[in-house]
């Protein structure tokens, strides 16, 4: 799951979309078999960004929501707020890189993007 997450951030940051989200599902489907819900939060979080970066808003939420509730479960604060930043800047229509004017939507936009998923520790829990 670890590698397939590592893959699909390569494909998302040379914008192979499609490429990116099948690893994304394998990935999902991966974590939920194993039961590994920080693996499964962190592909999800990584499924949410996907959607935003296409613009996609509306399937943007689900995955986040999922995120967060996961990552509240696993006691994951800065996953947590990635993901409830996620959804709050999507259900605000915010474009993937604020306007510098939106000071701390630009600051959530940046922890959007910088945001590297959960420990090692969290991942082999």
């Amino acid at each position: 799951g670890k590698c397939l997450l590592g893959v699909a951030q390569v494909y998302a940051m040379t914008k192979q979309t499609k490429e990116c989200q099948q690893c994304v599902d394998e990935a999902i489907a991966l974590a939920q078999k194993t039961g590994n819900e920080a693996a499964e939060a962190y592909a999800l979080t990584l499924n949410a960004q996907m959607y935003w970066a296409a613009r996609r808003l509306d399937d943007c939420v689900e995955p986040a929501q999922r995120a967060a509730e996961l990552f509240r479960k696993l006691g994951d604060l800065d996953g947590e707020q990635l993901a409830v930043d996620m959804t709050r800047l999507t259900a605000e229509g915010m474009p993937m890189e604020a306007p510098a004017a939106a000071v701390g939507a630009d600051a959530s936009a940046a922890a959007v993007q910088e945001y590297d998923g959960p420990t090692e520790d969290m991942l082999l829990a």
